[in-house]
Order: structure tokens, then sequence, then C-alpha cells
């Protein structure tokens, strides 16, 4: 890391040099470029400590930083060329890193349309993840809210198997983590939407509020199960936001699929007893 930042500032002196002195438009580009790089990665870097809970996903990761969502900046545009938001709100108890609306089947590999596996490789490789981090992933909610049960219908399989090969391949990603050096730790999908949220384009869902909370049971139960083999947290508040009849707790939801602030001391004391 100390290698690309020395990299960074030379690349940043150099075009501010060349930009004096030459007065052109792409100098100019590319030294606000590096600047704003630089500016970043030490506004992050000044507040991480050896206990802070690096959580990268999709939007779930919002009520870590406690739904501050103007406090998220965009990280990597210039290189990833896709939204990648991060946030030092709550920190230094929480960091968090936005990879937008990313399926948990798709990261284990390169050329999703969200791009997952190349943006958590930005994090690492430009040191917002630092070596042996603990590193929460938040993954899944969408796959069970929209995909599980439709793909269980199109390729004429079960939900459970559906579920095994969505964890394979989240599984690679955890691995792949862990084999890094990072302490990892699973954040199993909440419960599902409630039937009386109006349905919204920007959050689709498919099947019943049950079938998908039962989805959810199941994914979380296997996820926990591969944690487990592999030595790796799990942490899970899937149970805490349902009814016994199995619909979902809507006080605890700001829009229907995501958490409110009342359900956030539920999930900070969740971490503290890791």
């Amino acid at each position: 890391m100390k290698s690309k930042k020395r990299k960074m500032i030379y690349k940043y002196l150099k075009n501010k040099i060349l930009f004096l002195i030459t007065r052109v438009p792409k100098r100019q580009e590319k030294y606000r470029a590096a600047k704003n790089w630089l500016k970043a990665h030490k506004k992050f870097c000044r507040v991480f400590t050896p206990n802070t809970f690096f959580v990268i996903g999709d939007s779930h990761t919002d009520i870590f930083n406690q739904n501050m969502f103007y406090e998220k900046v965009l990280l990597g545009q210039d290189e990833l060329k896709s939204n990648l938001w991060g946030c030092i709100y709550s920190a230094p108890d929480f960091v968090t890193y936005h990879l937008d609306a990313v399926l948990a089947y798709n990261m284990n590999r390169h050329g999703s349309t969200m791009k997952g596996l190349e943006k958590i490789e930005y994090l690492i490789n430009n040191g917002y993840l630092p070596k042996h981090a603990k590193v929460v992933t938040s993954l899944g909610e969408i796959d069970c809210r929209v995909h599980v049960k439709k793909q269980a219908e199109q390729q004429n399989i079960t939900t459970d198997q559906v579920i095994y090969n969505i964890i394979q391949n989240y599984g690679t990603l955890l691995k792949m983590l862990k084999n890094k050096g990072y302490r990892v730790y699973a954040y199993a999908p909440i419960a599902s939407q409630k039937e009386t949220v109006d349905i919204d384009p920007q959050f689709p869902r498919y099947g019943s509020e049950i079938e998908r909370n039962n989805i959810s049971l199941v994914f979380g139960k296997k996820l926990k199960e591969f944690c487990d083999k592999n030595n790796m947290g799990f942490v899970s508040m899937l149970k805490d936001l349902l009814n016994d009849d199995m619909t979902t707790k809507g006080e605890y939801y700001r829009d229907g699929v995501h958490l409110n602030m009342d359900a956030r001391p539920m999930l900070v004391q969740k971490f503290k007893d890791l």
C-alpha cells in the first residue's frame, strides 16, 4: 500500500507541475483526479482502527452508517466507471462501502453488471481494506427477495438448490477475503418486504412475504453452516425481524426494504457481542 501511495503522490506532483507549466486541460484533469484520490484516501485511512468493522455490500450497508446517505462519497470512479460509495460517518466502529445493487450470486466473477468483485479488489488494492481488518459482507437480500423463487421456477429446480448455488458463489468471495488475511464475518439477509408495501420498480419482489422470509431463513441457515465450517463469523437479524406467523415486523423498516434507526441498537449489540 505504501508503494501505491508513493506512486499516487508522484503522479499528483508530476501532473501538477506539468499543468502549471503547460496549462493543458488534460493535465488539469489528471492532476485533479490524483488530488481527489489522495484526499479521499487520507480522509478514510485516518479513522481506521484495529477494531473497526469494514462493511461491504449492497444498500443494507447503510444502516451501519446510521442511514446517513448524504455522508457517502464516491470512490474510484475514474478506474471503475461504476458507483462505489464509502462512508466513515460511524467510524471508528463501522466504515461502510456500498457496492450498489450487487447480487451474492455474482460475487465470484468479474464482468457482472455492478462490477461487485472488481470494486472489492479496488478497495483492497487501494488500502481501503487494511490488512487483517474485520470485514463484514452484507449480501443476499436482493437474491432472496427477487431471484431465488423465480430462478427455481425457471430452471425447474427447488429453491434449496438455487440457494445452494448462490452460497457456493458467495463462499468463493468469503474464502478469498479470508485467504488474504482478513477476519471475515457474513451478515445475513434481513426479513423481506411486507405485502402491504406498494410495489416499487426500484425494489422489486417475487413471491409472497412468507415465501420470501422462508427463503431468507434457509439462506441464513446455509450461510451460517458455510461460515462455521470455514471458521468465519456470522451475524443475523432475521429472527428479530419476524413475527410468529413468519410475516415481517414493518415497524423496523424505513421504506419496506431497509432498516430504520429503531433497528440499529439491536444490530450494533450483535456486533458488540462478537
